[in-house]
């Protein structure tokens, strides 16, 4: 067994000895609880060399990256209970066991509460995207549009590179809808959907106006490239046949009308949009089933 370590120093130097204890152990971030207290002390004091020696192996191996700190502090304990352990401490080994015990229960919650975090910011990232797809369509809906629109001007007054809008309706889906009824409607805003998804590429949105208006950003792009994509999209639309699977019966060709601008230096969100609509409209007016720019 160990000597025991008898202290006998003067006020004067009992008080610098407090002041380097403290100073060591907030110096390595250990808690400052009568067991570390004494460990320190007995380490500034220097009455106790076996333990100097053990100590400055252990402080030099302990220096580590502030995020593991806590399972570092815990195998810290860990070994100081080898520390005492090999000095016979018996009581102050129990009381350090105890510690250990409680360190790891702590470093235990901690980390499940990290995890049941980060399992909540992962199921709140879901809803925010979930908030922003159109539920019948599943492409993107208004809000989500109107967040990339604003998003497109400010790159486009930055890189100075144009960016084209194009407004989109369904010809005649008013009538289609009284003849067929709204579910059959909704197979159509689907089709035209699912249409426009498979005619543009990269950082292109495609999203739903509002309801047989659809709305396409195409970034870097300018008025003759937008009218290119344009009218491939029409043409994509038309090309196919709408039919009960059920029943086979056909309900014929859907076909859209298309409205193109280009954004300007001076544009307002609404003033593009403005003038897309306006696109669309000589497009209606001009017999349908075909592409206008503005």
């Amino acid at each position: 067994m160990a000597d025991k370590i008898t202290y006998s120093n003067t006020p004067n130097k009992t008080s610098e000895f407090l002041r380097l204890t403290i100073t060591l152990l907030a110096k390595h971030k250990i808690s400052a609880h009568p067991h570390n207290y004494q460990l320190g002390y007995e380490y500034v004091s220097g009455k106790n060399q076996l333990l100097i020696d053990d100590l400055d192996k252990l402080i030099e191996q302990s220096n580590s990256p502030e995020e593991k700190q806590l399972s570092n502090y815990t195998e810290t304990l860990h070994q100081f209970i080898d520390i005492l352990d090999n000095q016979n401490s018996s009581s102050l080994l129990e009381e350090t066991h105890s510690l250990e015990k409680s360190q790891q229960r702590l470093e235990s919650q901690i980390f499940d509460i990290v995890a049941e975090v980060d399992s909540l910011r992962k199921e709140l990232q879901q809803v925010k995207e979930e908030s922003k797809i159109d539920a019948l369509t599943g492409i993107a809906n208004r809000k989500a549009f109107d967040a990339t629109l604003e998003h497109s001007i400010l790159t486009s007054r930055e890189t100075n590179k144009p960016f084209c809008l194009l407004l989109l309706d369904i010809d005649h889906f008013k009538k289609f809808n009284d003849t067929y009824g709204h579910l059959i409607g909704d197979k159509v805003l689907r089709y035209v959907a699912a249409s426009l998804k498979r005619s543009v590429k990269g950082n292109d949105c495609v999203a739903r106006f509002g309801g047989e208006e659809f709305v396409i950003i195409l970034p870097a792009t300018s008025i003759n490239g937008g009218m290119t994509v344009a009218e491939q999209i029409r043409k994509a639309v038309s090309s196919g046949t709408l039919t009960d699977k059920g029943s086979d019966i056909s309900y014929g060709k859907t076909m859209i009308s298309i409205g193109v601008t280009q954004f300007r230096a001076s544009d307002l969100s609404n003033e593009l949009v403005g003038r897309a609509d306006k696109a669309l409209y000589l497009a209606k007016e001009r017999g349908r089933n075909r592409v206008e720019k503005l």
